[in-house]
């Protein structure tokens, strides 16, 4: 999993803390756009250990990966899994409704990013708003966007957990 994008994005804020006007602004925009990429690889990483035909997401697909196709999967398996007995009903509703929680957030969450992203990168007439060393754009803070791919881990690791109880992975 990716540890240089985020160190980047970090050390791009801090250099906009030290610059004015449009390098301030240019810098906090990269910033945002790191943090981003951070996310993605993590969430990429995660897909791939899913199923190796999603080892290339197009970025807009990533949400539709998670709610539909991953699943799609995990309420095949756990009402399979139910009906020859291997799992209780109420434990297999519990890894659909725990594994449908994490992929909402994980596809609310990348839908977010990928504005925040996306305005970064292509409407530089959209200005980042500063407030001393704190910066936010499209109403996202940079703090929050730094916190991206640690979300992202955290929720994979529902779905994660779950491909494997079920036997969908071993990894």
């Amino acid at each position: 999993m990716d540890q240089g994008m985020g160190a980047v994005a970090g050390h791009l804020a801090r250099t906009a803390n030290d610059k004015n006007g449009i390098e301030k602004d240019s810098f906090a925009r990269s910033a945002f756009n790191r943090y981003y990429y951070s996310a993605f690889l993590e969430i990429r990483d995660v897909l791939k250990k899913l199923d190796p035909s999603w080892s290339k997401p197009n970025h807009a697909d990533v949400p539709r990966l998670l709610l539909d196709a991953t699943i799609k999967q995990i309420k095949k398996e756990a009402n399979k899994s139910a009906k020859a007995g291997l799992l209780n009903h109420s434990h297999a509703q519990s890894l659909i409704t725990r594994s449908n929680a994490a992929a909402s957030e994980l596809a609310a969450l990348f839908d977010t990013a990928r504005e925040v992203r996306r305005v970064a990168d292509y409407e530089p007439e959209i200005p980042v708003k500063t407030a001393g060393n704190s910066y936010s754009l499209n109403e996202c803070s940079l703090a929050s966007a730094a916190a991206w791919k640690e979300r992202v881990s955290t929720q994979s690791k529902t779905l994660l957990r779950a491909y494997r109880e079920l036997g969908l992975i071993s990894v």
